[in-house]
């Protein structure tokens, strides 16, 4: 729009001197110095009193710039800004040919992107987690350089983001609020346009996002009933309700309108709304926030239960929660994922247990000192 606007602006401050073919050729590349160009040879017919029809076209008249210049410079107009809008949707997609891939990255590496840099040795380490096996599982969500800019000033929500969520795993986003992971999940399922890369989901999706999608005056059974039916499932609906409703523990609710339900509730239909269907891949946002630990224990056993033949991404700040559900982890941090691994893999190479520090007066040092044996020897048991 902002270009839009100059490229009107300009021919109010240029004059348009139909004499000087070449410099009015050249102004013409603006097309809307075309069109004035193209008015004023139409007012000196008018003005001459002079008829204008399809032979007058290439008649040069009072000037050497004619009707038929300003109409081939239309064109020509016309042309290159498709061009140019095919090249800028291209940029952002990043679905062209390789050179163009390349001449963007080239580009990109031109510009600083904003937030904490990655340490080189711990990108390098992204090459080397990459499990040989997991690479030959099919992938039903697929991320490439995935970038994310919040206006033509902001700051970077995504920066060169990488993901491949296979079939028949929990793939985990881990990290802090802020760092991204919602971000990443609202580009995923289509609810946020990114700047630059490209992201493939094959197959139908079950979603489950932070905020809660339900309607006050239907019930958890009709929620159920609704979403099964919306996402084209020619299953029985009602059996598959039910074990949903008792693995998650909210059965005896199953008849409570939306509106009163608890907020632990409504986040267990929301999971089981996202399962229900029989959907490729279920996208589920902190979907155990406000949870009991009781009722996360029952997502993480519903979600080892159904994730055979099924692809699941998962995004939360919990640590236990990843190590429990996860088998794949990308842990994100200023928008770009510093990490990847299995659970075990990272816990292996990065984590360093738990440390407990007790400070105590000289009184109870050996009381101190006896806790932390008897601790110690439990621990390793």
């Amino acid at each position: 729009m902002l270009l839009w606007a100059v490229s009107f602006i300009i021919p109010s401050f240029t004059d348009v001197e139909l004499d000087r073919p070449f410099q009015t050729y050249i102004y013409s590349l603006n097309l809307n110095h075309a069109l004035l160009a193209a008015v004023n040879v139409m007012v000196g017919y008018d003005q001459r009193g002079k008829h204008l029809g399809f032979g007058e076209l290439f008649e040069r008249g009072s000037s050497n710039f004619n009707l038929a210049s300003a109409l081939i410079m239309l064109i020509i107009d016309c042309v290159w800004m498709h061009l140019y809008a095919w090249t800028v949707d291209q940029s952002r997609k990043a679905e062209g040919t390789k050179w163009f891939k390349e001449w963007m990255k080239e580009m990109r590496g031109h510009y600083h992107l904003e937030g904490e840099q990655v340490k080189p040795e711990v990108r390098k380490g992204l090459v080397d987690e990459v499990d040989q096996v997991r690479s030959s599982k099919v992938a039903d969500i697929e991320v490439e350089a995935l970038t994310k800019k919040y206006g033509l000033t902001g700051g970077y929500g995504l920066i060169d983001m990488n993901l491949r969520a296979t079939r028949g795993q929990v793939t985990v986003l881990l990290g802090h609020n802020g760092a991204g992971k919602s971000t990443a999940f609202n580009v995923i399922c289509g609810k946020t346009k990114p700047t630059f890369g490209t992201v493939h989901v094959e197959g139908p999706i079950g979603l489950c996002p932070q905020t809660n999608p339900l309607f006050a005056k239907l019930s958890a059974r009709e929620h159920l009933w609704f979403f099964h039916h919306l996402k084209g499932s020619s299953g029985d609906w009602e059996e598959e309700a039910e074990r949903l409703m008792h693995d998650l523990d909210f059965y005896d609710a199953k008849d409570e309108l939306a509106q009163n339900l608890s907020g632990g509730t409504k986040r267990k239909l929301c999971v089981a709304m996202a399962v229900i269907g029989d959907p490729n891949v279920i996208l589920l946002d902190e979907p155990t926030a406000g949870m009991d630990p009781g009722a996360r224990i029952a997502v993480e056993k519903l979600l080892q239960r159904v994730k055979k033949d099924r692809t699941i991404l998962l995004t939360t700040h919990f640590m236990d929660e990843a190590e429990k559900v996860g088998d794949w982890v990308t842990i994100i941090q200023s928008g770009r994922n510093i990490l990847n691994g299995s659970p075990e893999y990272l816990k292996k190479k990065y984590g360093t247990g738990y440390i407990l520090t007790v400070v105590g007066s000289p009184v109870v040092d050996g009381v101190i000192q006896d806790t932390t044996a008897r601790v110690d020897y439990q621990a390793n048991a």
